[in-house]
């Protein structure tokens, strides 16, 4: 048996593109089924929190092994059980809540492993402007900073170098956490969570470290598992992400039919 996973957006999901398979190309539907039916395990690792994830597949024929979630503190099963979860430290995301940088988000989202807390602070938000959204819960920052539960901070900046300005001002900090950047939204987890890490927790957890994993994505929170596992990365990937990766390739299904 193998174990291949998959970042999800920009890699196996492009909102934009595919829109009668659900956001996700048919050819790597149908090699995800071949791959499936061979005896292998299929599954995403992703910043999204599961609920997210979940919404993200449901126009699609996609089906999971398991979920990574929230950059690795959070897994899930096939049947969508928690198996694992690391939360921030209550007095680390109060203090990081509150610092100016953050301030300066589009909002501030709360995430745990069991629900979305969002706390507002432009009409520019995603969760302002996006309709087609699982339903969360909005707070006040007072809450945000109260709440405990949080296995990840993501916030979102008006432009890419706004959120890679807050990433370098963050992770310079002695917080106790690491800060990713994707475009314009920044994911923050503790120092000892990345992909990397809840994927080897998933391969503990289910008795599967004798197993050949593969990985791919694109993005910069995508190098601790490209790293670790000697993974792969996507053509559209930027070239610093390309020299990490084992080999390149075109998509998904070009991965897992090289592999299978």
């Amino acid at each position: 048996m193998k174990i291949a996973a998959s970042d999800f957006d920009r890699t196996l999901f492009f909102s934009e593109h595919y829109s009668t398979s659900g956001g996700i190309a048919e050819t790597d539907l149908e090699s995800i089924d071949r791959w499936r039916a061979a005896g292998h395990q299929f599954g995403i690792v992703t910043g999204r929190s599961y609920r997210m994830l979940q919404h993200g597949i449901k126009d699609s024929s996609l089906s999971l092994d398991f979920a990574v979630c929230l950059t690795g503190a959070t897994i899930y099963n096939k049947d969508g059980s928690l198996l694992f979860q690391d939360v921030l430290n209550n007095v680390s995301s109060r203090e990081l809540i509150s610092l100016p940088v953050v301030g300066q988000s589009r909002h501030i989202a709360c995430l745990t492993a069991y629900g979305e807390y969002i706390y507002v602070q432009s009409e520019l938000s995603w969760f302002k402007i996006i309709d087609d959204l699982p339903e969360f819960t909005q707070i006040d920052l007072f809450t945000a900073q109260c709440l405990k539960g949080i296995c990840q901070i993501s916030l979102q900046y008006e432009s890419e170098e706004k959120a890679a300005a807050a990433v370098n001002e963050i992770n310079k900090m002695n917080l106790g956490v690491h800060a990713y950047r994707n475009a314009q939204a920044v994911d923050i987890v503790n120092n000892s969570v990345n992909k990397a890490v809840g994927l080897d927790n998933l391969l503990a957890e289910n008795g599967w470290r004798q197993w050949d994993v593969l990985t791919i994505g694109d993005g910069a929170n995508d190098l601790p598992m490209i790293d670790m596992f000697a993974g792969f990365t996507l053509v559209s990937a930027d070239a610093e992400i390309q020299k990490h990766a084992a080999k390149v390739y075109s998509s998904v299904a070009e991965m897992l039919s090289d592999n299978i």
